[in-house]
């Protein structure tokens, strides 16, 4: 009887089925078949996806020699290397370019040889895509080419750098820009890269983009984002040195991340000897800012900041607060500034510091010393170097002072700052940035800056009017994201 009741136990405990986590306790995962861990040791590790936009004839050249260098890279057994590049001819103020301006491509970049023909792009590689229809100044294509890139060429890793400045002239403003004033909304990134189940690193040659309010809407679409907080510091990456370290192999996400930093430097530092070798009769050093944030910690980090500005604000120190923000590493507005102080955005460790050495309340000094540590939790890396002279040449700015993570605090809005959640009417920030200015929004005091409401009024460089703001554009980039003025 014994024996009969020990087999029907056996049999049942046979018949129960194991979970996947069941599995996974016990070493294997669920789906490891020989069939699917064969599958995922061909794939390269990473798929690297550059997004390359000319704005006019010069920066167009300059994005073309630059597609060229990735090529002369090449993708690997370890890493796929994917461009988008193009230049629309209907932007308005922009000088036009003849070879197939509206033409978009996109390419698996193998590593070209000499005798191979250039096509007008001036790459060897056979696009795989082209569209005459696509605006890439909207970037309402990018979600699509991070599909293409997975469905076409899938590796374990994806990376996506977004091509936006290089040195002297700005392409695209997405966040600090006041001059163009058709910035990119951090929403209308952060929806194009939901729609293709987003990245592991996000890489941005653009400044002013290592701002917590900005990158705060990309939480949840990549893991580890990769840029400068600073501003008119824009020199693009030495890609050898990256594809070098990502073709080393064994490369995860956040040391992937840091290796875009390094790229970044690299080619800072040859395009300031470059500068010093041609304008020999003045030494001088184009400094950087260059740090990797850690997505995950976003909404801790949005947390203590708020509660660090609430506590200012609860100690009705107005004045002595915005005395401490003035000492505090800030980057500055182009626009003429009432008080002579017209910031965009403040580092804000160094404000967290400044605030403690200058205040006694208990709750500020409390709720610095909180923030601090959770920017040392967000920032994972962080590469600094102050400016000589020729770059960056602006009261105040010390990057070695950089914690790498800033915050907006505008004194006059632009047109999509309330867009952000960080920066949302009624938010904590919002409150606070007007209790520091002693502004309102509506108020005549930013009605003297010029910019701060009238998208039509002409901007500081070209002279003329928003292309996507005025005539029969009027609306197209609210529209396309769906966002209201």
């Amino acid at each position: 009887m014994i024996r009969f009741f020990l087999l029907i136990i056996f049999f049942l405990c046979a018949a129960v089925p194991v979970t996947a986590s069941e599995t996974k306790t016990a070493g294997t995962k669920a789906d490891e078949t020989p069939a699917a861990v064969a599958s995922e040791k061909k794939l390269p590790e990473w798929s690297v996806l550059v997004y390359m936009f000319g704005q006019d004839k010069t920066t167009y050249k300059n994005a073309r020699s630059k597609a060229a260098l990735l090529e002369q890279t090449g993708s690997s057994e370890k890493t796929n290397i994917l461009l988008e590049i193009g230049l629309d001819k209907k932007r308005g103020n922009i000088a036009h370019y003849d070879n197939d301006p509206k033409t978009v491509r996109r390419y698996f970049l193998k590593k070209a040889t000499d005798d191979e023909k250039e096509n007008s792009d001036g790459l060897k590689s056979v696009p795989e895509y082209e569209s005459s229809g696509v605006d890439m100044y909207l970037m309402e294509d990018l979600g699509g080419f991070i599909k293409w890139a997975k469905e076409k060429h899938p590796a374990k890793h994806y990376m996506l750098m977004l091509w936006s400045r290089y040195v002297y002239m700005p392409l695209r403003c997405m966040n600090a820009c006041y001059a163009y004033r058709e910035d990119i909304p951090a929403i209308a990134v952060a929806r194009e890269l939901k729609s293709a189940g987003g990245v592991d690193v996000l890489a941005i040659d653009s400044d002013g983009l290592q701002s917590a309010d900005w990158l705060y809407e990309l939480r949840g679409v990549a893991d580890y984002v990769v840029g400068t907080e600073s501003n008119k510091m824009v020199s693009g990456y030495s890609y050898s040195k990256l594809f070098d370290a990502l073709n080393a192999g064994g490369v995860e996400p956040l040391k992937a991340a840091e290796a875009v930093a390094y790229a970044y430097v690299a080619n800072t530092d040859a395009v300031n000897d470059e500068m010093n070798s041609e304008f020999s009769s003045f030494s001088s050093t184009q400094g950087y800012s260059q740090s990797v944030v850690y997505m995950a910690q976003l909404p801790k980090l949005k947390k203590k900041a708020d509660a660090f500005v609430k506590a200012i604000m609860a100690s009705a120190k107005k004045e002595q607060a915005l005395e401490i923000l003035e000492k505090s590493l800030y980057f500055k507005d182009d626009r003429p500034a009432r008080y002579d102080f017209s910031p965009f955005a403040v580092d804000i460790y160094d404000f967290a510091t400044e605030a403690e050495k200058n205040f006694t309340d208990k709750k500020i000094l409390s709720t610095a010393k909180e923030l601090k540590e959770q920017v040392n939790k967000t920032v994972l890396f962080n590469l600094k170097k102050d400016s000589e002279n020729m770059w960056n040449v602006r009261e105040n700015i010390s990057l070695s002072r950089s914690a790498g993570i800033s915050v907006s605090l505008p004194r006059a809005t632009r047109r999509y700052y309330h867009t952000s959640e960080w920066n949302k009417k009624g938010s904590t920030w919002d409150k606070f940035r007007k209790w520091i200015y002693s502004v309102e929004d509506s108020g005549s005091p930013n009605n003297g800056i010029p910019f701060s409401h009238d998208p039509c009024i002409p901007n500081t460089v070209t002279g003329t009017p928003g292309y996507y703001s005025c005539g029969q554009n009027a609306g197209r980039m609210d529209k396309v994201y769906g966002i209201g003025n």
